[in-house]
């Protein structure tokens, strides 16, 4: 499992992971930028978390 804190400015992380799968609450107020797919499986996954935002792979 890769998940790695970046960069943070203002409080504000920027993470980075392998999976979605990875995501939890307390990543919550974060950007989260993962090698996932960006479906519609993942995007149900990473909504249950109050994320600031969230980037997927589409390779």
């Amino acid at each position: 499992m890769i998940k790695r804190v970046v960069a943070e400015c203002g409080g504000r992380k920027i993470i980075l992971m392998d999976s979605i799968s990875h995501v939890d609450e307390g990543d919550a107020g974060h950007i989260v930028v993962s090698a996932s797919h960006g479906g519609a499986s993942s995007g149900e996954y990473a909504s249950r978390h109050k994320l600031a935002a969230v980037f997927f792979s589409a390779c």
